[in-house]
């Protein structure tokens, strides 16, 4: 069974699942009313739904989650996404904000960094967050968002739910952390440009500081060194859901991580290295 499915997956599979399942359901409530009938019960289901809501409310009392979308040139997902997430997660009684970082640098995109500013721009409206990918949504109503209540990270897309990254340690895709915790452990690494690894590292620091939930630590980079430009901030609906979109541009010391160039300027990249070099007096 999956529990979390890739936007753009099956897509044309959903109508024919769909027509299935109101088939189904019509014949089985149509059912359940002639018993019902018959034996003369009754079923206040509604009571019942009514309750676990109050449930659900009641935990996420008092608590924001600021859910953190890493993004560039992801619209036509966005437009699913969130929508689909407002529903999924009004039923769950969830109080939530919608943190869209959008990468507008022409360097190689970097999850981690974008991950980071979005929780500097918004860790004064929320307690905990979610990193999550705008390509993944929640399938299973066994998948909560609810406020971290042991301090302790909760992998949503783990890897024996994700629809793809079966690995022990993966610990991407969708990850709830309390806000606190998240800056102790200095955020996500700035190093990883381009798709990958950067989730492998916090598993690492999650590990060091003995969270339950590969490479080598890095203790020079996170959300405190994070370099970065808000170029605007636009707060918008996409169908009756909110969204606060936060265009950047991140920085980048070439110097350091010249693998943050795209491949065309990478050769712009060498010339100036080839100068510089020329420049040096001789002794």
């Amino acid at each position: 069974m999956d529990y979390i499915s890739y936007l753009f997956r099956r897509k044309l599979l959903r109508v024919l699942i769909f027509g299935i399942f109101v088939t189904f359901l019509i014949a089985s409530v149509w059912g359940i009313l002639i018993v019902f009938e018959k034996d003369g019960l009754s079923c206040n289901c509604q009571s019942q739904a009514d309750n676990e809501m109050k449930s659900l409310n009641k935990k996420s009392s008092g608590h924001v989650m600021c859910i953190i979308v890493p993004f560039r040139d992801r619209f036509e997902e966005l437009l699913e996404f969130a929508p689909y997430m407002k529903t999924f997660l009004e039923k769950q009684g969830v109080d939530y904000k919608l943190i869209v970082v959008n990468q507008m640098d022409r360097y190689r995109f970097n999850r981690a960094s974008l991950i980071n500013v979005g929780f500097l721009e918004s860790r004064n409206k929320c307690d905990y967050i979610a990193m999550h990918d705008v390509d993944l949504l929640p399938v299973s109503e066994e998948l909560v968002y609810l406020f971290p209540e042991e301090s302790q990270p909760y992998h949503l897309a783990a890897p024996h739910l994700h629809p793809l990254y079966h690995y022990s340690n993966y610990a991407g895709g969708i990850l709830l952390i309390r806000s606190t915790d998240f800056e102790k452990l200095n955020g996500l690494s700035n190093k990883y440009w381009g798709w990958g690894r950067e989730d492998d590292e916090f598993f690492v620091r999650m590990k060091k500081a003995k969270f339950t939930k590969t490479r080598r630590l890095d203790r020079e980079t996170g959300v405190s060194t994070v370099k970065y430009e808000v170029d605007s901030t636009h707060d918008l609906a996409v169908d009756g859901a909110p969204v606060t979109v936060i265009n950047i541009y991140l920085e980048c010391n070439v110097d350091f991580t010249p693998w943050c160039l795209q491949y065309e300027d990478h050769e712009a990249y060498l010339k100036q290295l080839e100068a510089k070099n020329l420049s040096k007096p001789k002794v």
